[in-house]
């Protein structure tokens, strides 16, 4: 698929939208890894709050 010969309509440049296109996939699997971990001690400081407050 050549994407190089297809009209921009923004005002961003070829270039630009390269960088933005080798980015993305890093960007989008380095983010959802952060989210799993942030998730993942969240439920883990609520369940240490809720064993805390009845007395486990």
């Amino acid at each position: 698929m050549n994407t190089r010969l297809t009209a921009h309509r923004h005002p961003l440049t070829q270039d630009d939208c390269d960088l933005l296109r080798r980015i993305a996939l890093p960007a989008v699997v380095i983010g959802s890894a952060l989210l799993l971990i942030f998730t993942v001690r969240a439920i883990i400081v609520f369940e240490s709050a809720l064993a805390a407050v009845s007395g486990v």
